[in-house]
This record gives structure tokens, sequence and C-alpha cells, in this order.
């Protein structure tokens, strides 16, 4: 047996197979015509709340990190208007307000950080950061509100974690929402 083909056809498998883990990463949402990749290590959590849920590996970003597609909402407002809407300062402070006052009943001590318009991967978002005490835990979480143009749509992500692991949770998640991929259709969205 030649040995020597032995390191190139490893090489090849390995490829293989990191291929197919990657694949597997990948989510999708049929409803709303959308696939993501899911943050390493993350597992898929069931709830009716939301639009889609994941837990963090506790190993690598602590056993409370959290992250969720809250909603995904069709805009009515035509495109040209939505933008400069969106970049406007009263918008981010009111989106605040909605988000950190919906929390506020299951996290009493929630405090908002700051909101802002910004350019989320080439597309306007609307950010805010707050903190507030989950299981006795300092905790840190984002929301991100990206406008997807092709479906017209508003999508909110929000995620926390423990304050030790937020850094790197953050990062994960920001991975995760940069992958976002939209069919160019309206779909379901209609009927909302």
């Amino acid at each position: 047996m030649n040995t020597r083909l032995l390191g190139p056809i490893w090489f090849v498998v390995s490829l293989a197979t990191t291929s197919i883990a990657q694949i597997s990463d990948v989510v999708e949402n049929e409803k709303y015509h959308f696939s993501l990749v899911a943050p390493q290590g993350a597992a898929v959590v069931e709830n009716d709340r939301s639009v889609m849920n994941f837990s963090a590996d506790p190993k690598v970003h602590g056993p409370l990190a959290r992250f969720s597609v809250t909603s995904v909402r069709q805009v009515a407002m035509p495109l040209e208007e939505i933008v400069p809407y969106l970049k406007m300062q009263a918008t981010s402070k009111l989106f605040e307000r909605t988000m950190i006052g919906a929390m506020r009943s299951a996290f009493p001590d929630v405090r908002a950080l700051h909101s802002d318009a910004i350019e989320f991967r080439k597309r306007t978002a609307l950010e805010g950061m707050f903190t507030f005490t989950a299981d006795k835990s300092p905790m840190r979480g984002r929301y991100l509100i990206v406008l997807v143009e092709e479906q017209r749509s508003l999508y909110t992500f929000t995620w926390s974690s423990e304050e030790r692991f937020f850094a790197k949770w953050n990062k994960a998640i920001e991975d995760s929402v940069g992958s976002l991929k939209v069919a160019n259709k309206l779909g379901p969205l209609d009927a909302e």
C-alpha cells in the first residue's frame, strides 16, 4: 500500500466532512423564507413567542446565553421613506423604549445603555445595548432591527449572555446575523 497517498486522501476526506458540518449549521425558516448559519455549538430551542431561538454551548458562552429571531414584520411604508425614518434619532429612541419596556416584566432591572441607527453588513439597522440580571448574574444584551429590503421587512434579533461571556457571544451572533439570506419574495408576509 502506498502510504504517501494517505495524506492527500485524509485531507480530501476532512474537507468533505468540514463542508457537511458547515452545511448542517444552516437553519432555514420556510414561513419567512430565510436562512442563517447558527452560532457554533448553539442548539435550536422551541418557543412559540419567537420566530427562531438558540441556546449557546454553556462551556463556551455560558449557561445563560441566548439568541432569538424575535420577529419578522413587513413594512407598509415605501422603502424610500423607511430608510430615512429608521435613521432618525427619535425612531431609535422609540424602538429602544419599546424593546426595553417589553423586557421589563421579566427583568425589572433592565436598563438601556444606548441605541442608534447603523449600517450592519450593508443593511440599514437599529441597534441597542442593555443590561439586566438573570439568576443573580449580571447580563448584557443587544438587539438589532435589520431592514431587509428584498422583502420590505424588519427582522428583529435579540441576544444576551452573562457579562463575562458577552464579547465572544456578541461576535458569534454578529456572524450568524450577517449570514442571513432571504428569498426575494414576500410570501406569507403579505397576510400579516
